[in-house]
């Protein structure tokens, strides 16, 4: 493994596993994301409008460049049905070598 700074894994949380699935074949279908994972059942709690919520969410890991995350959060909000979509990209700082290169064999910038 060596040091890879290009690789960002993002998290976004989904009102359901429909949404989450719709919204990751649109990043691999246009080449935004390698590959994108579902987690179909999480419990969140949150405060939102001065109440605190609890709601069951899907949440959606995607595996991309950090030089496209602009690209990346635009397809997002045309798609996600939140009125403001949880999206965070966290830094890579070691990636097996084969999968990043497949990362970056695969993504378009």
């Amino acid at each position: 493994m060596k040091e890879i700074t290009d690789i960002i894994v993002i998290y976004i949380a989904c009102k359901n596993e429909i949404e989450a699935k719709t919204i990751a074949k649109s990043l691999v279908k246009n080449k935004l994301a390698a590959c994108c994972s579902i987690f179909p059942q999480l419990h969140s709690i949150y405060e939102w409008k001065d109440e605190i919520c609890e709601e069951t969410e899907s949440l959606l890991m995607i595996k991309t460049k950090r030089v496209i995350f602009d690209k990346i959060k635009d397809e997002v909000l045309k798609l996600h049905s939140y009125e403001v979509p949880e999206i965070i990209a966290l830094k890579s700082h070691q990636v097996h070598d084969k999968y990043a290169e497949w990362i970056q064999e695969v993504v378009n910038e």
